[in-house]
């Protein structure tokens, strides 16, 4: 379905016919998280700076070596056997500038008890479709938010109750101006 050149998932604002129920229904359910609910590791939660825009809303102004952390319980209709899709929002406050987001991810099953069974490990697993950098291409410009592409996450035969996910930036051609404002995480529901 996606892969790392997909920056619109074929269901986005659309319900698809459910041939059982009878009724449009969504395929996959988005999750967003804002830059003030993401943890910040080495980069700084900050206004974008810019004047007359989006002043008042938090970002993560990302330099080489910034990393962003992150947890997302999954929630109660998630299903782990479809695949997951990760991508980033991002606002620029220069044109032409670029840089790479290496996301990696970490699978946690704290047990049929919910009592505690994995380590929070490191995010070390890399996803299945990577999120391509972002050129000076495909960046729009100054103060224009776009979104990355989907990285994917293939679905998995076990269960996992916390997905850790972890954003490395790197090759900035300047410290600080490729800034995220949001994560959205996109999966599957048990029902519809």
């Amino acid at each position: 379905m996606a892969d790392s050149t997909t920056r619109v998932l074929p269901e986005y604002h659309r319900a698809r016919f459910h041939p059982h129920l009878h009724k449009p229904t969504a395929s996959l359910k988005t999750v967003t998280l804002t830059a003030y609910q993401l943890g910040v590791l080495t980069a700084a939660r900050g206004a974008h700076a810019v004047s007359d825009v989006w002043e008042g809303i938090d970002v993560i102004p990302l330099a080489d070596n910034d990393e962003i952390h992150v947890i997302w319980p999954t929630p109660l209709d998630f299903d782990s056997k479809y695949p997951v899709y990760i991508r980033w929002g991002l606002l620029s406050n220069a044109d032409s500038k670029a840089q790479a987001l290496t996301t990696t991810v970490d699978f946690i099953d704290t047990g049929a008890t919910q009592s505690g069974s994995d380590l929070a490990a490191d995010g070390a697993t890399a996803l299945n479709e990577t999120i391509a950098a972002i050129t000076t291409a495909t960046n729009p410009g100054t103060s224009k938010p776009f979104f990355s592409v989907w990285g994917k996450i293939n679905g998995r035969t076990t269960d996992f109750d916390i997905l850790f996910l972890k954003l490395v930036a790197s090759g900035a051609t300047t410290a600080d101006a490729v800034r995220v404002f949001c994560l959205q995480i996109a999966y599957r529901p048990l029902t519809a």
